[in-house]
């Protein structure tokens, strides 16, 4: 089997194999009037074809997220920012089996991340094919929704995400900012913003360049800074989040107070930032 690129040349046997699979599965649920159409919607990012002795066996299309589509919105607040929606995804009946449907969706994953994306998509509740598919190749369950297509037809939809890659992480995740404030009989404040980027592996934590924080006195914030790095590691670390920690932490910004700020402060807040850093790669964070 060979996957490629699909091309305007490859049009007419992907309408046909369309075709068959609207014929034997029922989908798409409305067959279209205009298959080339259908198969190159405005919001197309890219689509790829899977070949077998020159037959047209796959396709599948990786797509912006647009109006129609809820998995982007269950992702989190920010999915329609950070996904990339997989549709027009169907076999040939003749190759099923094959693991033609998983090649496709594992080079449109790839595609999705080396664009810092996350693939999502939503699937009919009664493609019970697709749905073992998506379940048995580890897509995560984000809730279901009702959708009405026309007047008089209620569809459910099926909302998946992909599995997060085990290697954390797997692009960059930048601009990642928390602070952390507690006002009682003994103040907390830390307030930084990191990026974490890919490395060979295990962990290291730097300062940006440039970096300056106006607190007094300055030869505290050393101390400050590597207790946010020792947050991160810890948190990363945990058995609870299953990675396997590659990354290049870089404090970008940093504020302190005089009253509040001190190591345990911005240990805490390093514990948050990778929290949230793995919600953003698509790691559920319990």
């Amino acid at each position: 089997m060979r996957l490629r690129g699909r091309t305007d040349a490859d049009l007419p046997a992907c309408a046909e194999l369309l075709r068959a699979v609207h014929e034997r599965d029922g989908y798409p649920l409305d067959r279209p009037a205009d298959p080339a159409a259908w198969l190159t919607p405005p919001s197309l990012r890219s689509a790829w074809v899977a070949e077998r002795d020159g037959t047209v066996v796959g396709h599948a299309a990786l797509c912006l997220p647009g109006a129609d589509d809820v998995a982007p919105g269950r992702f989190g607040d920010d999915g329609l920012a950070r996904t990339a929606v997989v549709n027009r995804l169907f076999v040939s009946p003749a190759a099923r089996g094959l693991g033609v449907g998983a090649a496709l969706l594992g080079r449109l994953t790839e595609e999705a991340a080396a664009a810092g994306l996350h693939p999502v998509l939503d699937v009919v509740a009664t493609d019970t094919a697709a749905v073992a598919l998506y379940e048995r190749l580890g897509w995560r369950h984000l809730g279901d929704a009702v959708r009405w297509w026309g007047p008089d037809r209620a569809v459910t939809l099926r909302c998946y995400a992909a599995p997060p890659s085990r290697r954390f992480p797997a692009r960059p995740v930048r601009g990642v900012r928390v602070r952390h404030v507690k006002q009682n009989c003994a103040p907390q404040f830390a307030d930084i913003e990191v990026d974490f980027e890919p490395a060979a592996e295990g962990f290291v934590f730097e300062t940006g360049p440039g970096l300056t924080v106006a607190y007094e006195p300055a030869d505290d914030l050393p101390r400050f800074f590597a207790a946010a790095a020792a947050g991160i590691e810890e948190q990363l670390n945990l058995p609870e989040h299953a990675v396997v920690v590659a990354a290049r932490v870089v404090l970008r910004r940093a504020q302190a107070h005089a009253f509040g700020s001190h190591e345990r402060a911005f240990r805490f807040a390093g514990h948050l930032a990778a929290r949230e850093a793995l919600r953003r790669a698509g790691h559920a964070v319990p």
